[in-house]
């Protein structure tokens, strides 16, 4: 069998064990959205599954002035450029490729894993019934490239906490720690960037709105 025959077996079979449980699949990933959150199946090998809040992706797409993917497929949250990676909820057994797979060793992988998947989905749901609440804790080596803690940042902000999202970026600045994520229109243009510009710009709005003299006291 070739790499690309079993390319597509190991697809086909991916798809009718995902279908089978309500999840949708877009190239190398499947996906499902449930109870405010994002779940991406990562066809890797090994397979991982990650989550993030759905509003994740919506909130990073404004701030890094990129509104326009707001409208793109849901997929685009598990497989786009410029996505948020999800936390890692769990890594499932390697798949074995040698001259002995074949279509049925492919079909039974595929179940078990996407039905691991599903129930870790369900025990997340059930230990984080509230998305708009969860903020994950992230474990990231502030020198290094700390892309992966985008996901825990939005959180932050959405919830209100920017001053942390804030005093984060600037201790891994100063660390030497980086975002991954570039765009040229600002000279500081990294992510952590964006997302400094942007509470700044927050907290300015913040203080002419209470100094506004004739907005009305609730």
């Amino acid at each position: 069998m070739t790499q690309r025959e079993l390319d597509k077996i190991s697809n086909a079979a991916r798809r009718s064990a995902a279908k089978a449980l309500g999840w949708k699949q877009r190239d190398y990933i499947n996906w499902r959205v449930e109870q405010g959150y994002f779940f991406c199946l990562l066809d890797l090998n090994p397979a991982r599954l990650e989550v993030k809040p759905l509003y994740a992706d919506d909130l990073w797409w404004d701030i890094f002035e990129m509104p326009e993917n707001k409208s793109e497929p849901m997929s685009l949250r598990g497989n786009g450029a410029f996505s948020l990676e999800g936390i890692t909820i769990n890594t499932y057994d390697e798949m074995v490729v040698d001259e002995a797979t074949d279509a049925e060793y492919l079909e039974a992988y595929w179940k078990a894993t996407i039905e691991k998947a599903h129930h870790d989905m369900q025990q997340f749901i059930h230990d984080n019934p509230d998305a708009e609440a969860y903020i994950p804790e992230i474990e990231v080596d502030e020198t290094r490239d700390c892309t992966i803690a985008l996901v825990r940042l939005m959180a932050l902000i959405h919830n209100g906490r920017e001053d942390e999202a804030v005093e984060f970026i600037k201790r891994v600045k100063k660390k030497g720690g980086r975002c991954m994520y570039h765009s040229g229109f600002l000279v500081d243009s990294d992510g952590f960037g964006y997302i400094l510009d942007w509470c700044r710009k927050r907290k300015m709005l913040g203080r002419l709105e209470r100094l506004n003299p004739f907005k009305k006291n609730k």
